[in-house]
């Protein structure tokens, strides 16, 4: 057996023996790499995950590097198969060779396995980048190398296990402990610092490039986190010597949320975090040996791949990403300095509050400035929420001064406002910076974010018109003037247009939608309006009216009803009656001076014309009965006051009669006699019904019958009562209480004046032998009045 050497001591015969290892190897099952381990595999299980996995022998390529032109690792012509390594590939640098490979570019290097010999080396230049599927057998020099500027803080990571702090000796190395949220300083150099932990750098130079000697980082990395905290901020670190891509990283992570937060030593006084989550930021390549904090929600395990890996990004820290749509970026700056930034991004499947997936918190720098969204109690560096038009802004500064809003990207917005509350000031970002003046007792939230996504309003010279008419359409334009437009017109001719202003016949009626897309700046937006487009054509006639059609001669009117609203009606002859008003019903005030046939017709009426008449509706209205009737004897002097009625009304078969007497009597005979059962003064009422209408007509004789007469004062009523003595033509009167002076006047039925006496006795007599018969009537202080004929 032979004895293991240190890596000083190593022989040509060591050589040689690698030399025939590798043709054993080449005759052997794959050998693949298990995170550190070497394993015989001969297949594997579609449900395993490893580094890489092998379903069928695939032989890997041999590549040994030469370096017959120079030392870069992406020349070809230093390769001895005159291209360059893939993943697939097995590397082997050998010992003894003039110039040794330095990988120098982004994109960098690739390899399956990777052998550096004894006396051989690797650079990887800061800004270089290297994947390896496989292992790595270094028995020679590997050297990641990282420049860093001095005299500001970086957050950084180590890209191998072998590093201790004694690498940044003279200099200021921390690092964060979550559950108390606390900086804590490394002052023992010999502390291992540990791969996939980030730690704070304050380099004391004005720049230094470390060296970090040894085997780098492959393979599967795992490194412990806590949510012990409010924010469960854990400072981690990319332990490879090439990019992470965090889309894909985060994809494999349980209990954080989605956001990661590198810090940018560039920005503010003294740097600050900028935050990357699903397509918002400057933080999704995270560049190798770059320290990132994350947002624990509950204690776990951050799993590192090598499918993680990429070479993106490497040299250019964070600038590698592709705008989204409805997205905006605000920047901050105090005079050239770049102070802070935030990004806002409309979002259908976000919420208005803080979503782990898609938003990130602002973490604070210092000294303290900060700008920011507000989400309740929240200050966030990335806001994606569902459209709106007004967005809350925070902003604050330890320093009073003068800054500046920038608008720094937009995708689809057609409108970015600010407005400050503190001025009263609206200023569009959109046509240039904001400049303000901060003072340090002023409101953070002083600001509001005020915007305006495209869309495709539009106009028209009408919306309601006839069959054949022609009408002219208009895009909005106040907001952004189109770069082109598709309008589409169902039932019109034509039936789509890309014209900004076209112009669409409508042939046929109907309601019709209509819809215009926008295109702008490569974004499009649609409007649909269902029922834009209300097309009339002159009306038809509508149904034959509806209502009585036979009337009384009485009825005084009659309600006809159509099935339209917008409608003209006409009665003929008009000197039959009015209608009272136009609708879907009208009413009909009948002349009561009118008998005989009508008609009633209606049609419809719109802005497009009058339509034709509906079919008539004749109406009789009938002529009245004529009821009409006398009495033997109206005045009587002395009972008995019995009345013979004659009916006089004309065919008195054809009507069914009600007689109405003025005292509560009444008969239904056609010829009746009554006999009144006390005096007074009657009306007399008789109506008369159509066997066959039903109509009735009915006459009214007011005061038609007088019974007075002897016997008139013998009841005494409110203190006072009256006779007439016919033989001696003298009127009595009668007081219970002697009247004062009351004033007597007494007047006949035409109301002339005709006796006045003052009355002062009980029993007063006043002659009438002076007056010709007829009927009289008296007043007594114009309270006591009395009625009276006198016979002849």
């Amino acid at each position: 057996m032979m004895k293991r050497r240190s890596l000083l001591s190593f022989s040509t015969s060591m050589l040689v023996l690698l030399v025939m290892v590798k043709a054993l190897v080449a005759q052997m099952p794959v050998v693949v790499s298990n995170g550190h381990e070497l394993s015989k595999t001969t297949e594997s299980k579609s449900s395993q995950k490893s580094c890489f996995s092998i379903v069928n022998f695939n032989p890997v390529n041999e590549m040994i590097w030469t370096g017959i032109i120079d030392s870069n690792w992406n020349n070809t012509e230093n390769w001895d198969g005159l291209r360059l390594p893939v993943l697939d590939d097995n590397v082997t640098i050998p010992q003894g060779l003039t110039n040794y490979p330095t990988i120098n570019i982004a994109n960098g290097g690739d390899c399956n396995n990777l052998i550096v010999e004894p006396g051989a080396s690797l650079v990887v230049a800061s800004g270089g980048s290297l994947i390896t599927q496989g292992d790595i057998f270094n028995y020679g020099i590997i050297d990641i190398k990282r420049t860093i500027p001095g005299n500001e803080w970086h957050m950084i990571a180590v890209p191998n296990s072998t590093t201790t702090a004694a690498i940044f000796m003279g200099n200021y190395l921390n690092y964060f402990d979550e559950s108390t949220a606390y900086w804590i300083e490394i002052l023992d150099i010999s502390t291992e610092l540990i791969p996939g932990r980030g730690y704070a750098l304050w380099g004391t130079n004005d720049t230094a490039t470390y060296s970090f000697t040894g085997i780098p980082n492959t393979g599967n990395q795992n490194h412990a986190f806590t949510a012990e905290n409010q924010y469960g901020l854990n400072l981690l670190g990319n332990p490879y010597p090439s990019s992470l891509d965090w889309d894909l990283v985060i994809a494999d992570q349980q209990n954080i949320n989605g956001a990661v937060y590198c810090f940018d030593p560039t920005m503010g006084n003294r740097g600050q975090h900028v935050a990357y989550v699903a397509g918002l930021g400057d933080c999704r390549y995270i560049p190798p040996q770059q320290g990132f904090f994350i947002n624990a929600v509950n204690s776990g395990t951050f799993n590192l791949l090598n499918e993680h890996r990429v070479h993106i990004n490497s040299s250019n820290f964070y600038k590698n990403r592709e705008l989204p749509d409805n997205y905006l970026e605000l920047n901050v700056y105090e005079n050239e300095q770049l102070m802070d930034k935030l990004y806002f991004r409309f979002n259908p499947d976000a919420t208005e509050y803080f979503d782990g997936d898609y938003d990130a918190y602002k973490i604070p720098s210092y000294p303290e400035f900060e700008f920011y969204t507000v989400s309740l109690d929240d200050k966030l560096s990335i806001d994606q929420q569902p459209e709106c038009e007004e967005v809350q802004l925070g902003f604050y500064s330890e320093d009073a001064g003068y800054y500046n809003i920038v608008l720094n990207e937009v995708t689809d917005f057609t409108e970015v406002l600010i407005y400050d509350t503190k001025t009263g000031y609206y200023h569009n970002l959109a046509v240039n910076d904001y400049e303000f003046m901060w003072e340090t007792n002023d409101d953070e939230t002083r600001f509001k974010l005020l915007l305006k996504t495209l869309e495709s309003n539009f106009t028209s010279t009408y919306s309601v018109i006839c069959e054949n008419d022609s009408v002219t359409f208009f895009p909005d334009t106040l907001a952004v003037m189109p770069d082109s437009v598709f309008w589409s017109f169902p039932g019109g001719y034509p039936d789509f247009s890309t014209e900004m202003h076209p112009l669409v016949e409508y042939p046929e009626q109907g309601v019709f939608e209509v819809s215009l897309t926008v295109f702008w700046q490569g974004n499009s937006a649609t409007n649909s309006k269902p029922e834009y487009m209300l097309v009339n054509a002159i009306p038809e006639a509508p149904a034959k009216p509806f209502g009585v059609e036979t009337v009384c001669y009485n009825q005084y009117s009659s309600v006809y009803t159509t099935n339209s609203q917008d409608v003209i009606w006409e009665l003929s002859p008009p000197a039959s009656g009015t209608i009272n008003y136009y609708d879907s019903a009208c009413q009909i005030i009948w002349d009561q001076n009118f008998s005989g046939e009508v008609s009633l017709k209606v049609k419809i009426y719109n802005g497009c014309g009058e339509g034709e008449f509906s079919e008539h509706l004749y109406i009789q209205k009938l002529e009245p009965s004529n009821a009409e009737f006398s009495a033997s004897q109206t005045v009587f002097v002395t009972q008995p006051y019995t009345v013979q009625f004659t009916n006089l009304t004309p065919n008195p078969d054809n009507f069914g009669f009600f007689w109405d007497f003025g005292n509560g009597g009444t008969s239904t005979e056609v010829q009746p006699e009554y006999t009144y059962p006390e005096n007074g003064e009657y009306s007399v009422i008789l109506k008369a019904t159509n066997i066959t209408t039903a109509c009735t007509d009915s006459l009214l004789m007011e005061n038609y019958i007088f019974c007075s007469g002897v016997g008139i004062g013998a009841e005494m009523m409110s203190g006072f009562g009256y006779s007439v003595d016919q033989t001696e033509k003298i009127l009595f009167l009668k007081f219970i209480e002697t009247p004062e002076n009351k004033s007597f006047r007494l007047y006949n039925q035409l109301g002339n004046l005709q006796k006045a006496l003052i009355l002062s006795q009980d029993n007063q007599s006043i002659s009438l032998s002076n007056l010709t018969a007829g009927i009289y009537f008296f007043v007594i202080d114009n309270k006591i009045s009395g009625k009276f004929i006198l016979a002849r």
